[in-house]
């Protein structure tokens, strides 16, 4: 009876819980490779998809002859007449826009329409009547709290820049027209220069709950021909690209990472700036690779490439490891 392995059996043994060895480690951190592949895939997708829908959502409400494309200094240029060449290495790569007051208009603070040969629109008075609209304050009821006056005060709530629709010329009336007031330099207010906004009218409702809207004296002149529809602006928009590392945007990371910022709550009509330091921002992501826009008529393409913050910068640079998606703003 044989009571032992010989020297040829162990070696083979050996050998052959080797080879198994070899290739179960080599399977082991294929499926781990593979795990944390898709994990990292799916997180980055979920963080596109998030970060293009905030975007849209509110380009979807932009005043469409309002959208630029500037540098972090002064120089700007509507996103139509952008050269597609440009990218945030070399150019222009802040976008920035004005959006009517959407959540006001859906409450029926505004209803966008202006009686024209009605008695209240009145040049000399500098007074607008717009039927149907709730601007402000009070009635035979009381308080009109659904009314653009609350909406308005309610999103500007932020870093004491909370406006007061019925009390300040803050708020922006744009009529809605394919007509700009002189070229885009001096149409909005994007010029910092110069802070021209030929194309809005500095508006406030009045007091009484009329369905009129009051017109800057400073801005009479701007209302020589009124059409019978208009928007209402209480804020104007910037996706504004940094560096981490010094909180520039005309500087590329060391490892082509960046952040993208929303700056909101600001009125280039009133002649304030995205960059100011009473503006407010949020950030929208981290780990972008690349961020570009295009207009394609009344449309804007935007793309949008990150990478996983949390994967060293050798890992984070591979293909693999990069999630892009674009989005269509009709």
């Amino acid at each position: 009876m044989k009571k032992a392995f010989t020297l040829l059996e162990i070696v083979i043994v050996i050998v052959i819980v080797g080879i198994l060895a070899y290739f179960g480690a080599e399977l082991t951190v294929k499926i781990y490779n593979g795990y944390f592949h898709s994990r990292t895939i799916n997180y980055l997708t979920t963080q596109t998809d998030l970060t293009l829908e905030i975007i849209a959502k509110r380009l979807e409400n932009r005043i469409h002859q309002s959208v630029i494309s500037r540098t972090s200094g002064t120089e700007f240029t509507h996103i139509s007449f952008r050269p597609t060449s440009h990218t945030i290495a070399n150019k222009d790569n802040i976008l920035e826009w004005i959006s009517y007051s959407y959540e006001s208009f859906q409450n029926g603070g505004w209803s966008g329409f202006i009686d024209i040969d009605g008695p209240n629109t009145n040049k000399t008075a500098r007074t607008i009547s717009t039927p149907g609209s709730n601007l402000c304050c009070k009635t035979d009821t009381g308080e009109l709290y659904n009314s653009a006056k609350y909406t308005m005060a309610d999103l500007t709530d932020t870093n004491g820049k909370k406006i007061d629709f019925s009390s300040n010329y803050t708020v922006g009336m744009i009529f809605r027209s394919n007509e700009v007031t002189g070229n885009i330099k001096n149409s909005f207010g994007f010029d910092h220069s110069t802070f021209a906004a030929n194309s809005v009218v500095k508006v406030k409702a009045k007091s009484d709950g009329s369905p009129v809207l009051e017109v800057d004296s400073a801005d009479i002149g701007k209302v020589n021909k009124i059409y019978e529809q208009y928007y209402l602006a209480h804020t104007a928009y910037a996706i504004v690209p940094v560096n981490p590392k010094d909180g520039r945007s005309d500087t590329t990371p060391d490892d082509g990472r960046f952040d993208i910022y929303l700056h909101y709550n600001y009125r280039p009509w009133l002649g304030e700036k995205y960059n100011d330091t009473n503006t407010p921002k949020a950030l929208l992501a981290s780990g972008v690779k690349g961020f570009s826009y295009k207009a394609l008529d009344n449309t804007i393409i935007l793309q949008l490439c990150m990478t996983d913050i949390r994967l060293p910068i050798n890992e984070a640079s591979l293909e693999e490891n990069i999630v892009c998606k674009r989005r269509a703003v009709l």
